[in-house]
């Protein structure tokens, strides 16, 4: 499923603690194809939500919080649209 990014963020290897190594980061408007949806490290705004990142250079290796993407359809406007995570993405 593809998840737009609003946002640049850095990607991670540990979902658990966001620590590195560290991958390539996400770019505002990039669009990447995530695999799954697991709870993992609470980041400044609470939220625990982390995508796997499924598209190249990432291949499933590295994680990225959820709450850089829209979420939803919508690909620009207003980001902060109370959806921490978008739930048609799978359980991990």
């Amino acid at each position: 499923m593809g998840e737009t990014a609003f946002a640049k963020s850095k990607t991670f290897v540990d979902f658990v603690n966001a620590g590195g190594p560290f991958g390539a980061s996400l770019s505002p408007g990039q669009v990447v194809q995530v695999s799954c949806r697991i709870r993992g490290f609470k980041v400044q705004d609470g939220d625990r939500w982390w995508y796997r990142l499924a598209s190249p250079p990432w291949n499933g290796h590295y994680y990225a919080t959820s709450d850089v993407f829209y979420n939803t359809p919508n690909t620009s406007g207003n980001p902060i649209n109370g959806v921490q995570v978008d739930r048609r993405v799978r359980l991990c």
